[in-house]
């Protein structure tokens, strides 16, 4: 998943705020735009076990373009975050 956010991920994210959103449920969608990446965050599925969805958008004319969207476990949405925020 190297290119999912460009090479803004940190700015994008905003690490902190994240953080707060994957410990409580049914948060509305966030919605950031950080250069050419266009970021939505969202939660999915049942509340016993929802998944956190990390959908990007890029431009055709960057790289890496066009949409991915990686749906992530909670725990492996903290994994994430704990990672990135050591970049």
């Amino acid at each position: 998943m190297p290119h999912l956010f460009g090479s803004s991920a940190r700015t994008c994210l905003g690490l902190s705020v994240r953080f707060a959103m994957i410990n409580i449920y049914g948060l509305p969608d966030q919605r950031i735009q950080s250069g050419s990446d266009s970021l939505r965050i969202d939660e999915t599925g049942p509340e016993p076990a929802p998944f956190i969805g990390l959908y990007n958008k890029r431009p055709a004319d960057v790289p890496h373009a066009g949409a991915q969207l990686v749906r992530l476990t909670k725990p492996l949405a903290v994994r994430l975050l704990t990672e990135l925020e050591q970049l």
